[in-house]
């Protein structure tokens, strides 16, 4: 009953019995959730929050964690399993939407885990078959729909390609315009919108696929809202999945888009330039890749001239009440639709947008000049090197838009800064001519609204990078002022709003990595500095939660300046004040309740590095918490961080005894076997399934044993035999014929890689020893 309440002290305590139970005994807790939900006479919140519960038991949104639970699951006694499924699956049609939307949940978070290992193949069938037959029960048809959905959205598609027609017989159905049940039509479209993943041999049949679009189409014109959002959602989807077989309905969807967009509610209106910005996302991936076995079909193109005064009418139809960039309304969708579409067609979408920007920047009404600063950012594409052309229009906008930095209205500020932002980003000889006037203003905004604030952090952020271009260097004179204006605002009293704080430390960090030699005096005079704060920061007063997570964001970030720092003033420079800096991160360590902060570790590892050998006197008290990082498995950000300081600490042969030798190694090899490399290995396309693989590679523990062996040399003859036994096995694995998709490809290069660098650290740190000198 407490975990259903509405005091946040009992739900947690409630919570943490509940976690206690599931850890305690899990088949008998499942068994309990499972009466529970069945009971009528039990309070229908208790039976809707013992659903959720026993969907939370499956379901994580950490991979890792995920394969974990899945694990549990089907480990469980098959009986056990196919009672709970046998008694949760009529409750879909229960007469109550609290035990009906709870227990949709839990069936499917089950058959997610149950479908792929074939232990539940006839539940999509029987889902199908319940939405046809309750055709006089429309919340059943409902939450028949809403688990299909779940499914449809998660599944592999691999595991329901063969479901492909049954599931959209049935959706289609639910779909027509016959229905009479407005929910049942929307559900329907939502489950279509993920169902279309794994209908590809339905979509290549033409009569299907005209029937499918007829079908969506016939939602777009329905009458309740919701259908036609909906209904949008669905041509998202194709777009993204059948991009290639849109050409025939491009010109009839351009024409109920437009009517959508110009005369429709303002969210269907957001969901039809969602369509358009998916057809040109993909056009611009298209186009960038230039693979001739996917060529772009240039709808964009086609309509240019057209979507993109659609797109600049809307542009201007900013919401008047709103001046906190809140929510997302239909001019940020135009924006988002015209900078994709410029993705897609290059620059020659600036003869296009010209005249608008000329004639609305210097505009009365604050719409305009704020859509033309829009439009101007928009247009600007990542990663393409801009014409001559590009560079002399976006000169001639240089001035008026640092004129709008001075506006009334913080929705102008706040666009021209992103979009001055922009334009040292992607275009930075455009301000070539104004490099100093413009820095200066983007310092002068760090004292502007949080929002205009925030963007003005990133600008700088963006400014840093180009210190090395000619036009750029007289910025590195005036580094320290910046830096110091940059600290000051993340000391600002609402530095929370906008993520400001966390912008300012970022570029100031930036700023440091991207000092070239002319500035490292600079940073030596701001070093000192730094580590004050981070003293400040330890000591701050802490009264709740809040106070709490605000003061470890702070160390955190200051601990990543000082890393930064370090590795970029002389070493004297740090050896100065790494009593401090060391004494500083052990605090930092010590006082995050048995969670390791990653970036006070890189911070000692960079210590280490600077130091050498004389980094030895700090072992003792730093080395327990990199062990600690090695042990947190199921946290690949922090193995990884912790990996990368142990070779930085090996490297610099900081007095590693063989007792922190020995336990370094143990916990190294344990990292790689707790990762379940050789069945990951043997899977199909999904090698590494975790957050984990995002983090860091078996590569970076091999290559880090080479390290430790260069350290040791002798001293890590005893660890060899175990690791090659462990290196072979994972030799062995790579070489297994496997479905290989990219990652796949890349990850074993990666391991291969990391075993041959293994390899030869040892080789070249055993050659003193006997065996190897001959």
């Amino acid at each position: 009953a407490a975990a259903a309440g509405n005091d946040p002290q009992a739900r947690s305590a409630a919570q943490s019995q509940l976690d206690q139970a599931t850890e305690a005994n899990f088949p008998q807790h499942i068994t309990g959730l499972t009466t529970l939900i069945c009971d009528e006479s039990a309070p229908l919140p208790i039976r809707q929050v013992a659903s959720i519960t026993l969907k939370n038991c499956l379901y994580s949104k950490n991979e890792a964690q995920q394969d974990v639970l899945d694990e549990r699951w089907l480990a469980v006694d098959a009986g056990l399993r196919n009672s709970v499924k046998t008694a949760l699956f009529p409750l879909l049609t229960s007469p109550h939407l609290e035990v009906r939307s709870g227990v949709a949940q839990a069936v499917a978070q089950i058959g997610l885990v149950e479908i792929p290992q074939e232990q539940w193949p006839d539940l999509i069938d029987a889902l199908v078959k319940g939405i046809q037959e309750a055709q006089q029960n429309a919340g059943a048809r409902v939450s028949l729909l809403q688990c299909l959905g779940y499914i449809c959205e998660e599944i592999d598609p691999a595991h329901a390609e063969s479901k492909s027609s049954d599931v959209l017989t049935a959706i289609v159905q639910a779909m027509r315009k016959e229905e009479p049940e407005a929910e049942v039509r929307v559900r329907a479209s939502e489950v279509l919108a993920n169902a279309l993943r794994f209908a590809r041999s339905n979509m290549e049949k033409e009569n299907e696929r005209n029937y499918i679009m007829q079908i969506i189409a016939e939602g777009i014109q329905a009458e309740d809202e919701d259908m036609r959002k909906a209904s949008y959602s669905c041509l998202c989807s194709v777009a993204e999945e059948y991009y290639d077989l849109l050409g025939e309905y491009i010109p009839h969807l351009w024409g109920m888009s437009l009517n959508t967009i110009m005369n429709d509610d303002e969210e269907v209106g957001i969901a039809a330039f969602e369509f358009w910005s998916n057809v040109a996302s993909e056009e611009g991936e298209r186009a960038m890749e230039m693979n001739d076995a996917q060529p772009s079909l240039n709808f964009i193109s086609a309509i240019l001239k057209d979507i993109v005064s659609v797109t600049l009418t809307m542009l201007t139809r900013q919401d008047d009440d709103n001046d906190e960039e809140e929510g997302w309304g239909i001019s940020h969708a135009a924006g988002r639709c015209l900078q994709l579409s410029s993705e897609a067609v290059g620059e020659v979408i600036v003869e296009h947008v010209r005249q608008f920007i000329q004639d609305n920047i210097k505009g009365d009404d604050w719409h305009q000049r704020e859509a033309a600063a829009l439009c101007l950012g928009s247009i600007l594409v990542d990663d393409s090197e801009p014409s001559d052309n590009m560079i002399h229009f976006l000169k001639e906008a240089v001035i008026p838009l640092s004129q709008l930095l001075k506006d009334n209205d913080v929705r102008v500020r706040d666009t021209t800064m992103w979009t001055l932002g922009r334009i040292v980003e992607v275009a930075p000889a455009a301000l070539s001519e104004h490099a100093t006037q413009v820095c200066e203003a983007f310092v002068n905004g760090l004292q502007q609204e949080p929002r205009v604030a925030a963007h003005a952090a990133w600008a700088l952020h963006n400014v840093a990078q180009l210190m090395q271009l000619e036009e750029f260097r007289e910025v590195i004179k005036y580094i320290t002022q910046i830096v110091q204006n940059l600290l000051s605002a993340s000391d600002r009293g609402d530095a929370h709003m906008k993520n400001l704080r966390n912008s300012c430390y970022e570029a100031v960090a930036y700023f440091i990595q991207c000092a070239n030699e002319d500035a490292i005096a600079l940073i030596e005079g701001l070093f000192e500095g730094f580590i004050s704060r981070l003293q400040h920061a330890v000591v701050m007063v802490v009264q709740n939660q809040s106070d709490r997570d605000h003061q470890f964001q702070i160390q955190e970030q200051l601990c990543n300046i000082i890393q930064t720092a370090v590795y970029k003033v002389r070493p004297e420079v740090v050896a100065r004040n790494a009593d401090l800096i060391m004494e500083l991160v052990v605090q930092v360590l010590q006082g995050r309740n048995g969670e390791i902060a990653e970036e006070a570790l890189l911070c000692g590892g960079a210590v280490a590095s600077a130091l050498g050998s004389d980094f030895g006197k700090y072992v003792e008290r730093f080395v327990p918490f990199v062990l600690k990082g090695l042990e947190e498995v199921r946290s690949g950000d922090v193995v990884a961080v912790a990996v990368g300081v142990t070779s930085e600490m090996f490297n610099a042969k900081a007095g590693m005894n063989e007792a922190i030798l020995s336990e370094v190694c143990k916990r190294l090899a344990s990292a790689l076997q707790s990762i379940d490399l050789w069945r990951e290995v043997k899977g199909v396309s999904r090698i590494f399934p975790s957050s984990i693989c995002a983090s860091f590679s078996h590569q970076a523990i091999f290559t880090t044993f080479g390290d430790i062996a260069m350290a040791v040399e002798g001293s890590f003859m005893q660890y060899v035999q175990p690791l090659f036994s462990i290196m072979e096995n994972a030799a062995r694995s790579s070489l297994e014929e496997v479905e290989k998709d990219e990652d796949t490809v890349a990850y074993l290069n990666n391991l291969r890689t990391g075993i041959f660098e293994g390899i030869s650290g040892m080789l070249q740190g055993l050659r003193t020893l006997e065996p190897f000198r001959k």
